[in-house]
């Protein structure tokens, strides 16, 4: 049960983990790591479905699709500018979707407070 907003908050950055994603012998950052319901998943799903074209549409749609047929529940690993994308094509018709766009838009607010952060402290 949520008490205020700042437990919000907190419950969100406790999900979100910019990580190093491997990529053969290369890491490349930038990617996130957010955990979503089934629910979640199926709504994302059928938001890409009827989203046209941009760019990372196809990898988003694979990391969803993966996701939905295993039943392991494992976090949704994505390209920030790719997540951010998909966020701003979310149109909230319904609980579910509303939902949905209002933690994805918390996970890139806090994934930015994070960045800012660590850009702001002396290397």
């Amino acid at each position: 049960m949520l008490r205020s907003k700042g437990e919000v908050a907190d419950s969100v950055s406790m999900h979100v983990r910019l990580s190093d994603c491997e990529v053969g012998a290369a890491t490349v950052s930038g990617f996130l790591s957010v955990d979503l319901t089934r629910t979640e998943l199926v709504t994302l799903r059928e938001t890409i479905e009827l989203t046209p074209v941009f760019n990372g549409r196809s990898e988003a749609r694979t990391a969803i699709q993966e996701l939905l047929r295993s039943r392991a529940r494992l976090p949704l690993r994505i390209e920030e500018s790719v997540l951010a994308a998909l966020a701003r094509r979310i149109v909230p018709i319904d609980v579910p979707s509303a939902a949905l766009r209002s933690k994805l838009n918390r996970v890139l607010s806090a994934a930015a407070a994070s960045t800012d952060v660590a850009l702001a402290q002396p290397a």
